[in-house]
């Protein structure tokens, strides 16, 4: 999961050139799960991404859970 978080924040800096600080605060978690979620979307859509990373469509599933899970835990 981490190789994951990893990657999608590099490849999100390196498309849009964002530099975004996460912290662990509940701003700082929802930066994390929107930047999830748009790496997941991309990665999901352009399968030469995928195999340039050695990303597969379960890692982006289990990403995908993981970010539902942060974005509940946020809503309580």
């Amino acid at each position: 999961m981490t190789k994951i978080l990893l990657l999608i924040c590099r490849h999100l800096h390196t498309m849009k050139k964002l530099i975004v600080p996460i912290e662990a605060t509940e701003p700082g978690l929802e930066t994390m799960a929107f930047l999830l979620k748009m790496g997941i979307e991309q990665l999901q859509n352009s399968p030469a991404l995928r195999d340039r990373t050695k990303i597969s469509l379960k890692d982006l599933q289990t990403a995908e859970r993981v970010r539902r899970q942060l974005m509940a835990a946020l809503s309580k």
